[in-house]
C-alpha cells in the first residue's frame, strides 16, 4: 500500500478544488466553486512547469469523486487534504483540515 501518491497537476487541482469548495463531512459549501478554482489555478501556476505533486489522499479527475480518506493522518482533524508540491525553484505544502 502506498502512503503517498504522486499526482499529475490536474489531479492535484481536482483534489484541492474539492477540499476548498465543499465540506467532506457535511457537504456544505466553504467557498464558491469559481473562487476555489481560481485559488487552485494560482497555486498550480506558481509551482511552475515540471512541478511534481504528492498527496496522502487519492485523487480523481472529477471533483466530489476524490477519496476523502487519508492514508497518513498528520492532524487530529476529521478530514484533511495534504498536497506537497516540488517545483523547479521551491517547494510548498498545502494542508487543509476540517473539523466537526
Amino acid at each position: 500500500m502506498d502512503l503517498v501518491y504522486e499526482l499529475q497537476s490536474q489531479q492535484a487541482a481536482s483534489l484541492l478544488v474539492d477540499a476548498l469548495h465543499r465540506s467532506r463531512a457535511y457537504s456544505h459549501e466553504f467557498m464558491p466553486i469559481a473562487e476555489a478554482r481560481a485559488l487552485v489555478a494560482d497555486f498550480i501556476a506558481a509551482a511552475g512547469p515540471g512541478a511534481v505533486f504528492y498527496s496522502t489522499n487519492r485523487a480523481a479527475e472529477e471533483p466530489r469523486a476524490n477519496d476523502c480518506a487519508s492514508i497518513v493522518v498528520l492532524t487530529e482533524s476529521v478530514f484533511e487534504t495534504i498536497v506537497y508540491c516540488v517545483g523547479p525553484a521551491e517547494a510548498a505544502l498545502l494542508l487543509i483540515t476540517e473539523d466537526d
